[in-house]
């Protein structure tokens, strides 16, 4: 048994060095690519590779959510490696297309979430290490809110391109690990955490309909944005109630986002709880949460029904008094 597991080990380790390998293929550390070009790089075979690479960093953080599960010293090492692997190529130490650190920011998402099509089957016994989020946020939120709020590199040394992809990427990152974070260790961190978090949300640079790969990118950060700020809501009112418009709107749009029920579902959710700020707040916004969700009381999904109905009604029962 004891020969099988270190073999079992060894093999571990060097498929994972193999995937890191993959992953960084056609990388540059730090500086501006010369062959950048927003993800479509056509140097020989460069599509190819950015591809491998992305699979690479998609299996990687799969191997990693299994080593954070497992949570023991044996296990550490190669987690850390996996961890280092994705903040370093998302907070552009490491230079990459966008596809491959946009997959990057996702595998926090993967290792972090435990529910669903995300979480492991009881059926094979798998038992999940206490506090492995609270560590994974712990140790990555520094690095990550550092990518976000940095202004100091010049456009000489990071073009504003990149420099946007690398914000977004972070935040993306940031938002999946406050998502699925214990709200203890989440909660201190709001302050500043939650103003970058809004301006998201609130970018009026893409829609749920807009099309084009930073589009998609971008909307992926606003739908993370949301599932994490509809976690804390209830616990984390007075740090969102000066961007209650903007929260207001960003769930209004996604009310009726057809992509995913589960995130129409969130939206309307999010607009129930907002319902409890003071009415002064809403009452501009009562006329055009109620007609909007008139359109959504006929989803094709009944639960989304019956979210909207609950939350029209909670919106159609609002007054007050108008003055703040």
């Amino acid at each position: 048994p004891s020969s099988l597991k270190e073999s079992l080990e060894k093999w571990l380790n060097n498929t994972i060095e193999q995937l890191v390998g993959i992953a960084t293929a056609g990388s540059s550390p730090g500086g501006e690519d010369p062959d950048f070009d927003g993800g479509r790089n056509t140097r020989g075979g460069g599509r190819v590779e950015e591809k491998r690479a992305v699979r690479a960093v998609a299996t990687l953080s799969w191997i990693g959510k299994a080593l954070a599960y497992r949570g023991d010293r044996v296990a550490s090492p190669s987690l850390k490696i996996i961890i280092n692997l994705l903040n370093t190529l998302i907070t552009g130490s490491v230079h990459h297309s966008p596809h491959v650190t946009h997959a990057a920011a996702q595998g926090f998402g993967v290792i972090m979430a435990d529910e669903g099509e995300w979480r492991f089957s009881d059926v094979y016994g798998v038992k999940v290490s206490k506090f492995y989020r609270q560590r994974i946020f712990l140790q990555n939120y520094t690095s990550l809110m550092t990518s976000v709020a940095d202004d100091s590199k010049t456009i000489e040394e990071r073009s504003a391109k990149r420099q946007s992809i690398i914000k977004t990427n972070a935040l993306l990152a940031l938002s999946h690990l406050m998502q699925h974070a214990p709200t203890t260790s989440v909660k201190p961190k709001l302050p500043k955490l939650i103003p970058h978090i809004m301006r998201a949300l609130g970018s009026s640079s893409v829609s749920p309909t807009t099309n084009g790969d930073d589009s998609k990118i971008k909307t992926s950060l606003k739908i993370s944005a949301l599932f994490a700020v509809f976690k804390l809501l209830d616990k984390s009112m007075v740090h969102v109630d000066p961007y209650s418009d903007i929260l207001i709107d960003s769930c209004l749009q996604y009310a009726q986002f057809r992509s995913r029920k589960e995130v129409r579902i969130v939206a309307l959710k999010c607009l129930n709880v907002l319902a409890n700020l003071p009415y002064h707040k809403l009452h501009r916004w009562k006329r055009q949460v109620l007609n909007n969700l008139a359109e959504v009381l006929d989803d094709p999904k009944r639960v989304v029904r019956k979210a909207a109905r609950e939350c029209r009604n909670t919106w159609y029962m609002l007054k007050g008094n108008l003055k703040g």
